[in-house]
């Protein structure tokens, strides 16, 4: 198949947004193979406990892999105590505050992932900072627009030519003597996997330490479809420092079993130490030699970009710069483009030529440049696109000439440009000469130094920016104060812990401005755990709504409980709208000590608060909290809000009691009059939560005198009842008939699977209800199900005596959903007296009609013809329309139009033409568009002749496509190929009319309407299908038949061979053009196709000698 088609299905599949682990369940099977298989000791000791995010959300395709590395990481983590693990599927946990807790994150299998920027920021602290990256498969194939992460990673999908269900590939290993190759004992391998492809320019052994790749040496791994030239180096597994921390990456991992391969699972675990950091091992990238670079073509290109100005084309721009990325991996090269554009700095070009080399060499430039930039510094119109590529290369070249001209400087706003640039760059030996200036009276120039001084953020920075605090201008202390805030910011950041905690002590001092002191709280809870639980609790009581909205939120993050215990103790002092934040910070910490304050605040006089904390029991409570939670929704004095968060509450409470606290709880109040309502609460929980061991007492509290009590527990049984409680609803329904209990009963014997046999249990407990409500309300029942079992019982209670059974009996008739009853229905419809009977029995004809079991269209169209002249009521003409408007034949279609000459019917027989037509646009385009015209041309409804439109610019280009087809099939033979069936003539070709055939229209989407996909409906490989229709022409005529097909095909017209062409390709439209001969009236045409590997599919259009569609065909 053509990779058009495979991108359009992943798509679709990618729409799955939703929780990887809610889709598939691992079998106690397989994690009984995951143990087995598992290493039970660390590679190496760790130097400390180590906590892993294992990271399972994806917002692309949802691997089935997820939940099996999801368990096998629990239970490699119990097994070998290397590590502990917490898995997350909310993107809320990238900030720094989250990942603080963490020594590396694993991707699993993550797919699409987008991050805002302050989730960047975070990951990428957490990586440069000295932490790990695991990745697993899928975890290449995320963040599309954030290059910087993709380098990071060390590749990005591009594809998989190896699929697991093509077989096995050859694996080698390019370091067999590494640590983390120890578990393959120096030998290449055979994986049954799919294999991700990941070329340049993120994917690099100049910039990764590749462990192990596919073995293109291997046939079978080095031939298979869809492999190019690029995929000679393709990766399986890396490892790379990035910043101060370490990246591991394999590929394997998308088949299940792989989480149970010993070896694998070795590898895996000795690359999560790696990146946790306790496995020291030589990760320094290797690289390739690469080829000295032909220096003509950028020479060429330079000469053409000296005439370049703002405007003009950038076509040689944008080629220059394809160079530069195609040798991002090979700095001798990058050096000497760099050299070659260095002259275009000169005075003579022009600035857009100026600030197009400078950008570039932000990206390439190295100490060569500095000079040359350096000398644009001079100029106003030049100094800013200098400043910005100088900002960027990494060379101590740049800070000394940077200095040089700030000492140089007199223009303020250039002094200032320059300032800037060097805070960018952190630049140490800056600080002096920022320090001086921000001493100066040049107010400009002090703003500028002391927030380049916070951007160095060097201890020396700090203590410049501390001593300025007596003399700086007063207008200016609070960029000063920022600029301290960023400063130890950085500093912790660097990891001079101490350094930071003395700017965020100073900065935390009452007479600094609130967001100040909430900044210096922030960082001090990051810094200094034990101070921060010193100070917390006051500030929780902090007069600064400010830095007290501040110390609630970092509640959240306390795990001391002592700290905590004294952040509740003082809750009572707090405003209610400080309360009820608090109450949600403490319901994110989850300590126990939350629990008692949500408890607490159940009873408070203000709302907000008793629902925060009926909000947080919900998260932090437990069985013991059932029977309050339930007298807060009884209670009659709570609002509509607090009533709703208290069932919330309690459907949503966790806990191993909870289930038995409910049930006791029912039984300890109910009775009572003054608990009864706490007892409807708790049984109106049963099925919210859905507690399964609660039906006894449902059936025994639905016999409840009271009759709340018993109209909840009713409700309750209709959602939980099972199967096994069928004998007690139909005892419900016997004693206390209605609808609640038709309604338990409806539910209970549903859950038998026979459909035929859902009405024993209910026919022999009508033989013995006594009275004639037991008797309707089973019978209401019985209409319900359509069991033919109980067809002789209605039709017997229809002839009833009673006239409440009788009625009950015809009224089942009605509601029945199978053709059981149609001739009675009919008879009375048809020919029975005018009655309101009558009248209902008539309008059950014409929904079965609709229904079309067994009947043929042809039969269907006939009946509701003939109804149409037996009612003059507008409801039952229109219900009729509707009808006729579902079908799909030309003669459905001429009876509507017949009626559009009704004045009082012709918006629904507009309507019905409309949707007829819609559906014969795929067998009769011609007839479609010629109707839907008529209407267009008549009708006064707008949006209806808007989607006339739309319809006819759809059937236009549907003409001569054969989009309505029987298949038959798969068809194969033991041992024998795609190739070798093309030849073997099986039932369809032997004998069709005993060969089974179903229905198949077009499985393409908008843009490729005209595909019949069989890898849709079939899976397989090295088999065939058959596909055949019946074309009507109106006229003997010559005609083209343009195929397409994956793979071969072979045409049968009228019982002949047409073509034959046994190949192995994708699907591609009028690859095939065969001539043909079409006589008058019916056409067979018969298709068989092959089926080598993976996609599979076929599409045929008719058209004139010419090549134009074929008008007038249609498909019967």
């Amino acid at each position: 198949m053509s990779q058009k088609v495979k991108v359009a299905l992943i798509v679709v599949l990618s729409a799955l947004l939703v929780p990887a682990g809610l889709l598939f369940a691992v079998s106690d099977q397989e994690i009984e193979k995951m143990r087995q298989a598992m290493p039970d000791k660390p590679v190496v000791k760790p130097e400390q406990p180590r906590h892993m995010l294992v990271f399972n959300l994806t917002e692309g395709f949802n691997h089935t892999s997820i939940p099996y590395w999801a368990k096998a990481l629990e239970i490699m983590a119990e097994k070998t105590g290397a590590f502990t693990i917490e898995h997350s599927e909310d993107k809320a946990v990238f900030s720094t505050e989250s990942l603080a807790r963490f020594d590396a994150i694993c991707f699993n299998n993550t797919v699409g992932l987008r991050f805002n920027p302050a989730q960047r920021e975070a990951l990428m602290a957490f990586v440069n900072g000295g932490k790990g990256i695991v990745g697993i498969h899928a975890a290449t194939d995320n963040f599309p627009d954030w290059p910087e992460a993709s380098h990071m990673m060390g590749g990005v999908f591009q594809g998989h030519p190896w699929n697991a269900d093509r077989g096995e590939w050859a694996i080698k290993l390019d370091e067999p003597d590494h640590p983390l190759m120890a578990s393959f004992e120096g030998k290449g391998f055979r994986v049954n996997d799919e294999i991700y492809r990941t070329n340049l320019p993120f994917y690099s052994r100049e910039r990764q330490r590749v462990l192990m790749s596919l073995d293109m040496s291997d046939p079978a791994t080095r031939n298979v479809r869809g492999v190019v030239p690029e995929d000679e180096d393709t990766g399986i597994s890396w490892i790379k420092p990035y910043g101060k921390g370490r990246i591991f990456y394999c590929s394997l991992g998308h088949t299940h079993h792989i989480t149970w391969t010993t070896p694998i699972l070795w590898h895996y675990l000795a690359g999560i130490q790696y990146a946790l950091g306790d496995l020291k091992v030589d990760d320094t990238p290797l690289g390739d030699p690469a080829a000295a670079m032909d220096t003509e073509p950028v020479k060429a290109l330079i000469e053409k970009i000296k005439t370049y100005d703002w405007g003009r084309s950038r076509v040689d721009l944008i080629e220059l710069q394809s160079i530069i990325q195609q040798n991002y991996e090979s700095p001798a090269n990058l050096l000497a483009i760099e050299r070659l554009l260095l002259p275009l700095l000169s005075a003579e070009s022009n600035r857009a030529v100026q600030d197009f080399v400078c950008r570039e060499l932000s990206v390439i430039g190295t100490g060569v440049s500095v000079p040359a930039l350096t000398a644009l510094l001079d100029t106003l119109d030049t100094e800013h696109m200098a400043r910005y590529a100088l900002e960027r290369i990494p060379d101590a070249a740049v800070d000394t000439a940077l200095l040089r001209k700030l000492n140089q400087a007199s223009e303020t706003n250039s002094k200032i440009g320059l300032i800037s640039s060097l805070g960018r760059r952190r630049s140490k030996d800056a600080v002096a000469p920022l320090g001086r200036i921000a001493a100066a009276s040049d107010k400009p120039a002090a703003k500028a130094a002391v927030q380049a001084l916070g951007a160095i953020g060097t201890p020396q920075a700090g203590t410049a920016l501390r001593e300025l605090r007596a003399s700086f201008a007063t207008d200016l202390q609070p960029y000063r104060l920022e600029a301290l805030v960023v400063c130890a910011d950085n500093l912790l950041a660097d990891g001079n812990t101490a350094q930071a905690m003395i700017l965020y002590e100073e900065l935390y001092k009452a007479d600094n401005p609130s967001l100040i002191r909430v900044a210096a709280l922030t960082g001090i809870s990051q810094a200094g755990r034990t101070r921060f639980g010193q100070l917390l609790p006051a500030a929780v009581k902090s007069d600064d709504a400010v830095v007290q909205a501040c110390a609630i939120r970092l509640v959240a993050q306390v795990r001391e409980p002592a700290v905590i215990e004294a952040v509740v103790s003082s809750m009572s002092g707090l405003s209610d709208a400080a309360r009820v934040s608090l109450l949600a910070a403490l319901t994110v910490n989850g300590h126990p000590s939350g629990r008692q304050a949500a408890e607490s605040a159940m009873s408070s006089p203000n709302a907000s608060v008793r629902i925060a904390g009926l909000r947080a029991i919900g998260v932090l409570g437990n069985g013991s909290s059932v029977v309050p939670l339930a007298k807060a929704a009884a209670a009659t004095t709570s609002d509509r809000n607090e009533r709703d968060a208290a069932r919330e509450t309690l459907n949503q409470i966790q806990g191993d009691d909870v289930a038995d606290a409910i049930i006791r709880g029912i039984r300890q109040t109910v009775g009572q009059a003054d608990t009864e309502l706490v007892a409807v609460e708790l049984l109106r929980a049963i099925p919210a939560r859905g507690i399964t061991t609660a039906n006894a007492l449902l059936f025994e509290m639905a016999q409840h005198p009271s009759g709340r009590v018993a109209q909840e527990a009713v409700r309750s049984l209709q959602s939980s009842v099972t199967q096994d409680d069928i004998p007690a609803a139909v005892n419900l329904l016997v004693n206390q008939p209605g609808t609640t209990a038709e309604a338990v009963a409806l539910a209970a014997v549903e859950q038998i699977p026979d459909l035929n046999r859902r009405a024993t249990v209910l026919l022999t407990g009508i033989e013995r209800a006594e009275s004639s409500a037991a008797k309707v309300s089973i019978v209401r029942v019985l209409g319900r199900l359509g069991d033919p079992q109980a067809v002789g019982t209605i039709r017997r209670l229809r002839a009833s005596s009673d006239s409440s059974v009788s009625d009950a009996a015809f009224r089942a008739m009605l509601d029945w959903p199978g053709m059981d009853f149609f001739d009675e229905i009919h008879t009375l419809a048809t020919t029975g007296p005018d009655s309101t009977d009558k009248v209902l029995a008539f309008r059950t004809y014409i929904r079965l009609l609709a229904s079309g079991k067994g009947k043929t269209e042809s039969e269907i169209v006939n009946a509701l013809t003939e109804a149409l002249t037996m009612t003059d009521r507008l409801q039952e003409q229109r219900s009729i329309l509707a009808a006729l408007g579902e079908l799909s034949s030309e003669s459905a279609l001429r009876q509507a139009q017949k009626m559009m000459d009704n004045a009082e019917l012709r918006a629904e027989a507009e309507a019905a033409v409309v949707g007829i037509s819609t559906r014969l646009i795929e067998r009769n385009p011609d007839a479609a568009i010629a109707a839907l015209q008529a209407i267009s041309e008549q009708t006064s409804n707008n949006t209806l002749r808007q989607q006339i439109r739309r319809l006819v610019t759809q059937a236009e280009s549907r003409i001569g496509h054969i989009l309505s087809w029987q298949i038959s099939g798969p068809y194969m033979q033991v041992n024998k190929s795609a190739e070798e069936l093309f030849d073997f003539a099986f039932l369809p070709e032997t004998n069709p009319a005993q060969a089974q055939w179903t229905p198949m229209t077009t499985s393409g989407g908008r843009s490729n309407f005209w595909l019949m996909d069989l890898a849709s409906v079939m899976d397989g490989s090295d088999r065939v299908a058959y596909a055949r229709a019946v074309l009507v022409s109106p006229q003997e005529i010559k005609a083209i038949l343009e195929i397409g097909s994956d793979d071969g095909v072979k045409v049968w017209l009228n019982g002949q061979v047409v073509h034959r062409n046994n190949v192995t390709r994708g699907v591609t439209q009028g690859e095939d053009k065969v001539d043909v001969q079409l006589r008058q009236g019916e056409n067979e045409l018969m298709l068989k196709i092959t089926q080598g590997a993976s996609d599979w599919g076929f599409c045929v259009r008719v058209t004139n000698t010419d090549g134009s569609p074929m008008r007038g065909l249609s498909v019967k």
